[in-house]
């Protein structure tokens, strides 16, 4: 979904074909803050996304400097894959720590 505004505005019948509600195993990747996201992802989904405010990812500016990267989006969609099959914590598996550079909270660096 590239813009979470549009997509609001749809019908929900259409919302729901995209996002099918029985689904959820999902990742978003966002290369801002991922705040608003969970409500996308749902509980058992993952972000991937800059975990700190006050840094971007301008085009200059690599994105694996921040962790937004493949592997971590591929790493994030298998966690999410066994948890949605596995979990029944509400929000998924808890986090050990919070990166600080680099990383996503679900792959700290």
């Amino acid at each position: 979904m590239p813009c979470r505004e549009r997509f609001a505005v749809q019908d929900l019948s259409y919302q729901d074909e995209v996002l099918q509600p029985g689904v959820r195993a999902r990742v978003s990747v966002e290369d801002a803050v991922g705040q608003g996201w969970r409500d996308v992802v749902g509980d058992g989904g993952r972000i991937v996304s800059l975990k700190h405010v006050g840094a971007s990812t301008h085009h200059w500016r690599p994105f694996d400097e921040f962790g937004i990267t493949a592997t971590a989006v591929a790493a994030a969609a298998h966690d999410c894959l066994r948890d949605a099959v596995t979990m029944v914590r509400p929000g998924g598996a808890r986090q050990t720590s919070a990166p600080t550079t680099g990383g996503t909270g679900d792959r700290p660096a």
